[in-house]
C-alpha cells in the first residue's frame, strides 16, 4: 500500500484508478437526495424516484444507468424513515455542448419534486404520517 510506506504518488495513483473502476469523484458529480417520511412508505419514496427518473431520461436517456434508488443505510432515525436516490453525473457528460443547461435543469427538477412529493404526501391515498421532506446534497 503506496500510504503505509510514504510512497504518496503510487498511493494516489491507487485511488484514482479505483475511483474512475466505482464511477466515484473526480470522475463524476455525486448528488443525494434524500427523501423522508414520518412512517415507512415505501411505495410513496418509489413513486417519487419513478418520476424523477422519468425527468432525467427527457433531458438524456445517457443517464439513466447513472440514478441509484435504495433505502438510506440508517433507514430509521428518531421516528424519521429514509430513502436515497444516488445522482452520479459523469464529468465527460457535463462537457458536452448538450449538457449547459444541466444544472438549471436539475434545479427545477428539485423544486418540482418537492411540490409533487408535497401533493402526493397529502393525499387521500397516503395516511397523514406520509408528510415529510426532500433533501439534497451535492457532492456528498
Amino acid at each position: 500500500n503506496g500510504f503505509l510506506s510514504d510512497n504518496f504518488s503510487e498511493f494516489y495513483e491507487k485511488e484514482i484508478e479505483f475511483r474512475k473502476l466505482l464511477n466515484l469523484p473526480p470522475f463524476v458529480w455525486l448528488y443525494l437526495i434524500v427523501v423522508s417520511f414520518r412512517e415507512k412508505n415505501d411505495s410513496l419514496a418509489q413513486e417519487i424516484y419513478e418520476d424523477f427518473k422519468k425527468a432525467l431520461q427527457q433531458f438524456s436517456p445517457n443517464l439513466m444507468d447513472n440514478v441509484e434508488f435504495s433505502r438510506a443505510p440508517i433507514f430509521k432515525e428518531r421516528d424519521l424513515y429514509h430513502y436515497w436516490i444516488v445522482v452520479k453525473i459523469p464529468v465527460n457528460l457535463l462537457k458536452q455542448p448538450s449538457f449547459s443547461r444541466f444544472f438549471p435543469f436539475f434545479r427545477n427538477l428539485i423544486q418540482e419534486m418537492k411540490k409533487k412529493f408535497l401533493l402526493k404526501s397529502l393525499s387521500e391515498k397516503y395516511s397523514s404520517k406520509a408528510k415529510g421532506f426532500i433533501k439534497v446534497t451535492p457532492g456528498f
